[in-house]
């Protein structure tokens, strides 16, 4: 599979120590969940299709920012397929496309949309608590699709980070009948 053997390649330049470590690779991917994707048909099973649908194994969550989005660059590095469980359906974009990332930290953040979500310009995604208790709402500031909302803590102040790309870059698959 051409971009299980493109992730593998960016884990290992990524760390090339951990390269030595097939142990990692374990811990990051679970081969035994796979997903199939048919872009033509626009479905999704996770059993394999008879028209040999394109195969993704499924990523750590976490991970997704550190090996699958480039922070820095906005792109997305490898083909990425989210499945968003309160909707039932996948969420497809292609490898180099450009993404919106929104970072916010506080005491506590709240996120107010999901993966799957459409958002639009000042729409809420986000209340923020601070340190003094006061509630900051944050606002969009573009249409798109959100791809991915990740979490990090670090000294008592929670850090959020929200992935939204345009929506005509994202494919919405839906679950196969069969």
């Amino acid at each position: 599979m051409k971009d299980l053997d493109k992730f593998k390649a960016r884990v290992i330049k990524r760390d090339p120590m951990k390269a030595l470590d097939s142990h990692l690779l374990n811990i990051l991917l679970n081969e035994k969940s796979k997903i199939y994707i048919d872009l033509t048909l626009g479905i999704f099973c996770h059993n394999p299709m008879k028209n040999n649908g394109e195969e993704f194994i499924e990523l750590l969550y976490e991970k997704v920012i550190d090996y699958v989005i480039d922070i820095e660059s906005r792109k997305i590095l490898i083909d990425l397929a989210i499945y968003c469980p309160n909707k039932d359906l996948l969420l497809y974009i292609k490898s180099g496309n450009t993404i919106e990332i929104i970072e916010v930290q506080g005491k506590k953040v709240h996120s107010l949309v999901f993966e799957g979500d459409k958002v639009n310009f000042g729409d809420k995604l986000f209340y923020v608590v601070t340190n003094k208790n006061e509630v900051h709402v944050i606002k969009s500031h573009l249409k798109g699709i959100v791809l991915f909302i990740g979490e990090v803590f670090s000294n008592g102040i929670q850090n959020e980070i929200m992935v939204i790309a345009k929506e005509e870059n994202i494919y919405e698959l839906s679950r196969c009948k069969y």
